[in-house]
């Protein structure tokens, strides 16, 4: 079976219960996620691909932001993927100098800490 953690808990459950009813099985399951978040694995087919995907639009959305400060004053660039920030991490791969975005990262493994979050204060 080809895919991610869900396919690869689906192999062992299908070749366990084979092989505990008298069937012999041997599961094959081959990591192929953008995610990159397969226990046992380095790199996942897909991830870099993907990765490539974020870094890019990311990169455009910012060309686009810097162009448009006076329609779009900011952009909100959103991975939903899973719960793996590898992803988000990749966006970082469009930044090619100081204050070039992205601005700022969130990522799923850490919880968001208002207070922490940085904020701009308008004076009257």
């Amino acid at each position: 079976m080809i895919g991610g953690n869900d396919t690869m808990d689906t192999i062992h459950r299908v070749t366990k219960y084979a092989n505990e009813n008298g069937h012999e099985m041997i599961g094959v399951g081959v990591p192929k996620t953008v995610d990159n978040d397969l226990h046992g694995t380095d790199i996942t087919p897909g991830y870099p691909s993907a990765a490539r995907y974020v870094a890019l639009s990311v990169l455009q959305a910012g060309i686009l932001a810097r162009d448009m400060q006076k329609v779009d004053q900011f952009v909100i660039f959103s991975d939903d993927r899973r719960s793996a920030g590898w992803l988000p991490a990749a966006a970082a791969c469009a930044r090619f100098g100081n204050g070039t975005p992205p601005h700022i990262l969130l990522f799923p493994e850490r919880g968001f800490q208002r207070d922490k979050f940085p904020h701009r204060h308008k004076h009257a």
